[in-house]
């Protein structure tokens, strides 16, 4: 941010009405353009304002997915009988196909698999209902206000990825009371919400790690064996 901050007044106080950029092109070569200042210097403003938040939320909620449900993998192998804990209003899974079982070399591969096909349908559901299956499968309990502007957060997500951030009946239902903005209206993102929301999963992160490491020890995850 800093950096973009600097190359727009840079800019700014240049002489030059344009200059030339090295991009790629479709063939995979690269080409010399020639863009107006003016309208770099727009694009600069959108992307301080508003696309740079943007991006860096998309990126924030896909790594502490991963953290949640790479911490739910460990847990699960750990203690498959946690599979079949009762997971009320959460789809999974609890019978698989024959393919399944012969497409394992053993059982520690079937079970890894098992672990990993759940989790999958896991991820495709509501954040509230996955995170109320983390809660389940993990015994662990997250604060409510965390969770619910969690799931506000990551409903903002899917929104930016597939509605261009342009909020919608879906947007609307999922964050609930938590809603920033009505129907039709461009939601906004900027600084002080994404530090709000970076805080937010900062905590989300911490209640679960430090539930885990209570609960479960700091053993270490044991490495692939080598051929």
């Amino acid at each position: 941010m800093k950096s973009l901050v600097r190359f727009r007044e840079e800019l700014r106080r240049g002489e030059h009405s344009s200059f030339k950029l090295l991009v790629p092109s479709a063939s995979g070569e690269e080409v010399v353009v020639t863009r107006k200042t003016s309208k770099v210097l727009n694009l600069l403003d959108d992307a301080i304002t508003r696309d740079l938040h943007q991006q860096s939320l998309i990126t924030a909620v896909s790594v502490l997915e991963e953290y949640v449900f790479s911490t739910a993998k460990i847990i699960l192998r750990w203690y498959p009988e946690k599979l079949k804990t009762n997971m009320a209003g959460v789809a999974t899974e609890r019978k698989f196909d024959i393919d399944l079982l012969l497409q394992s070399e053993n059982l520690d591969s079937l079970l890894t698999r098992v672990v990993e096909r759940q989790l999958l349908m896991v991820s495709y559901d509501s954040p509230d209902r996955y995170l109320q299956y983390i809660e389940r499968a993990l015994s662990i309990t997250l604060p409510e206000e965390t969770k619910n502007k969690y799931c506000e957060i990551k409903t903002t997500r899917d929104i930016l990825v597939h509605n261009q951030g342009i909020v919608n009946s879906v947007y609307l239902k999922k964050a609930g009371g938590l809603a920033r903005a009505k129907e039709g209206d461009l939601l906004p993102v900027d600084s002080n919400y994404f530090d709000e929301a970076i805080r937010c999963m900062k905590r989300l992160t911490n209640k679960i790690y430090k539930q885990c490491l209570g609960k479960y020890g700091n053993a270490e995850t044991p490495l692939p064996k080598q051929d």
